[in-house]
């Protein structure tokens, strides 16, 4: 059984969204999958340090899921 916590940064400059951040964790297994999409990557250019924030708040929350899975 996989446990997957998908997160969405969702910055709107009219109808754009963003970049989305998803995670795969195998319930049970210390390794995991993420991945970070770019959909507008002008948009991104231009909000480097709201999206950066959000991926980093993204990978605290990957870390908690994971270590209470090792308990």
């Amino acid at each position: 059984m996989r446990q997957s916590l998908i997160w969405l940064s969702l910055i709107w400059k009219g109808v754009d969204r963003l970049t989305s951040f998803n995670v795969s964790i195998p319930q049970g297994e210390r390794n995991s999958s993420v991945s970070r999409n770019i959909i507008n990557q002008d948009i991104y250019d231009a909000n480097k340090t709201e999206v950066r924030a959000d991926e980093s708040e993204f990978q605290s929350k990957v870390y908690e899921v994971e270590d209470g899975l090792l308990q």
